[in-house]
């Protein structure tokens, strides 16, 4: 397994499916000053109902197997080669806890190959289209939490799960999102 307690440097790419949720009268009730009432309820009717595509890089340095800071960089989408298609990107610096390291203190390695995390960002994420005429899209602050298992079958390689929730913090509509 590798040796968790000296840390290093971790990439990861991890691909799975986006799930999309907003509120409607929330966003309608926070955009009421905009020049598009209803604005809010019409950009939520476009997100992709049914599961999306997301892909997401990371890089992050390990502090000697209890902590981590890093970025993700994250991109979904839908409907990509047709005429309402939409999508997101996600910049999040982020900091994650290790709490098996604390299990396996006083090893002088790990038995298992097993790395658990959970990790919290802030960043900036952007998500627009979604129709052929006036797509619409918002911006903004985010907030991020998720949690990761990695099974190491080397060294340096290995296979895991993911979880990862975005929460918007956006003020920003955008008419035309083109």
């Amino acid at each position: 397994p590798p040796q968790f307690s000296k840390g290093g440097f971790n990439l990861s790419i991890q691909y799975g499916p986006g799930f999309w949720t907003m509120s409607r009268t929330q966003l309608d009730a926070e955009l009421a000053m905009s020049h598009d009432p209803g604005g809010g309820t019409q950009f939520v009717n476009d997100l992709p109902s049914e599961a999306s595509h997301s892909l997401n890089f990371g890089i992050a340095y390990n502090i000697l197997g209890h902590a981590s800071v890093g970025a993700d960089l994250t991109a979904n989408g839908w409907n990509l080669f047709g005429p309402t298609q939409g999508g997101a990107g996600f910049v999040v610096g982020k900091v994650a806890w290790h709490p098996l390291e604390l299990v396996f203190l006083n090893k002088e390695a790990r038995p298992i190959p097993l790395d658990f995390s959970t990790f919290f960002g802030l960043g900036y994420g952007i998500v627009g289209g979604g129709r052929e005429v006036n797509p619409r899209g918002m911006d903004g602050l985010l907030f991020e939490w998720g949690a990761n298992v990695d099974w190491f079958f080397t060294r340096f390689f290995g296979v895991g799960f993911f979880a990862r929730g975005v929460f918007f913090n956006w003020d920003k509509l955008y008419q035309d999102f083109n």
